[in-house]
């Protein structure tokens, strides 16, 4: 067995555009050194939807939100009958629910949101006994349990105890909280939640315990693209080169970082350009139903109050869930938004079937699991109608996507396949986004838009291929790596050559 560590560093929102022009002009040396010395692709597609929790989740578990069960920043949760966020609103705090978004995030998501019958790469790699070690990784579910001290502040408005156990693989370092040597960040280093922690963290655990495998997670480039917009993201792109670096540098020098370890980095999404300030690019999906009476994001309670419809932005795609037996209202809100000029494509489930609607040219179209056609990762699905509403096109039975919406037929049904998940889901044209009220900024995610799913993939070192790239499968190669086999419910795929498409 190879027994040199294997690093596995997530990016959030990093842009293979983006990525390119600075690795061109010669401004990221430590990930030119790790392409030199491995291979890149600029097309690694992600889930859907396009965020960060979902996203997460699938690149820590090797599957989509169908199985693992998470399904968003911001989704619906029928077994409380409430709203479940993982990032606060402005008005969490005067609605007094930031409680819940903080337990949400560092306790529940983990503990019964994460599907239990779902391992995540710790669990799997820990019980083939690889010591295995999670750095500012939220979906970090393991065999071990952590002692986490909270900040008072986190404490305070979580209204939780200063000590907490988080479940995690045998090696963690979680912000502030647990943090090994390394000195306290407090409030405005983000309680130790920000890159350079992170890279610190991970030379860290490098030069005292070498783990066999390391997850390093890296946060920060993605407010700064909401911030600023992906085209202007270079300095941000500089500044995590440089913490790169420092990875790289805890092994004495670069070219002992590719002799004794080996590489695979990745982001979670990307983003695409957004103008949130011109009339109806950001649509407040809360009021836009004046005929409906919309669950309230402060207290859900679609079925104990007996609302309409629940609904969740979640920045370039809105999702839908309604009461059962009410095919009336969901009939109701489809026609509504198919008239929306923000919408791209609307999709919704039926029983079995999938059903989706490109709004500019009314093109419709219905597929389900099973059937002649082949899509190139060898799911096999029964197609009708007009496939360009999924970017989709058929040579003989194979199914290819020649366009801008990369593996959409798979990546919407796993969406609307979640067990208590919504039914009927919009994403956006380029430019726009759905909100609560409160936009991102220049830049957004979500959608199934090539531009928010395509993510660069570097692997160095790593003799397992992955053709056709898309993040769940990063999981499946990482326990190849490391001999362990594939659990029964991470269905193997037999991609089809780039070539033969």
């Amino acid at each position: 067995m190879d027994t040199r560590t294997l690093h596995f560093i997530i990016i959030d929102s990093w842009h293979p555009q983006a990525v390119m022009k600075e690795l061109e002009a010669g401004n990221l040396p430590a990930l030119q050194f790790l392409v030199r010395h491995g291979r890149m692709s600029l097309d690694c597609a992600s889930i859907f939807p396009t965020v960060t929790p979902a996203c997460l989740t699938s690149l820590a578990t090797g599957v989509g939100p169908d199985q693992h069960g998470i399904t968003g920043v911001l989704w619906y949760n029928r077994g409380t009958d409430r709203y479940v966020h993982y990032w606060p609103y402005p008005q969490s705090l005067y609605w007094g629910t930031i409680d819940h978004v903080i337990t949400d995030f560092f306790l529940r998501m983990n503990r019964e949101h994460l599907s239990p019958r779902i391992k995540t790469i710790f669990e799997l790699l820990e019980e083939a006994d690889v010591p295995s070690a999670s750095v500012n990784f939220p979906i970090s579910r393991g065999p071990y349990q952590h002692t986490a001290q909270l900040p008072w502040f986190i404490r305070r408005l979580g209204k939780l105890p200063r000590d907490l156990m988080i479940p995690g693989p045998r090696y963690m370092r979680h912000g502030d909280m647990i943090r090994g040597k390394q000195p306290r960040n407090r409030f405005f280093g983000k309680y130790g939640f920000n890159d350079h922690q992170s890279a610190l963290h991970t030379a860290e655990l490098v030069r005292e315990d070498r783990p066999a495998f390391l997850l390093t997670y890296l946060n920060e480039n993605d407010l700064r693209t909401h911030h600023k917009g992906p085209e202007n993201i270079g300095w941000s792109l500089r500044r995590v080169d440089r913490e790169l670096g420092l990875m790289l540098d805890a092994y004495g020098s670069w070219e002992q970082a590719v002799k004794h370890a080996r590489w695979i980095i990745t982001g979670d999404h990307s983003q695409s350009n957004t103008y949130p300030y011109r009339p109806g690019y950001a649509v407040n999906v809360f009021k836009a139903f004046p005929k409906h009476r919309v669950a309230p994001l402060r207290g859900g309670g679609l079925e104990e109050h007996g609302f309409d419809f629940a609904v969740t932005p979640n920045d370039r795609m809105s999702m839908f869930y309604f009461p059962q037996n009410r095919a009336e209202v969901r009939d109701d809100v489809l026609e509504i938004v198919s008239q929306w000029p923000s919408v791209d494509q609307v999709f919704w489930r039926e029983g079995e079937w999938f059903h989706g609607l490109k709004r500019e040219t009314g093109a419709t179209m219905r597929w389900r699991r099973g059937g002649p056609h082949v899509d190139p990762h060898g799911e096999t699905w029964e197609l009708h109608g007009d496939l360009s509403v999924a970017g989709a096109a058929l040579v003989g039975n194979r199914v290819i996507y020649p366009g801008d919406y990369p593996n959409t037929v798979s990546r919407v049904a796993s969406a609307l396949s979640v067990p208590g998940g919504g039914s009927l889901l919009v994403t956006a044209t380029l430019g726009r986004e759905y909100t609560s009220g409160f936009p991102m900024g220049r830049g957004n995610h979500g959608s199934l838009h090539a531009q928010d799913t395509h993510v660069p993939l570097v692997m160095v070192g790593v003799d397992t291929p992955v053709v056709n790239p898309r993040t769940i499968d990063i999981v499946p190669a990482i326990l190849r790596e490391f001999g362990v086999a594939l659990p029964d419910y991470m269905r193997p795929t037999m991609p089809v050559p780039r070539e033969a498409s």
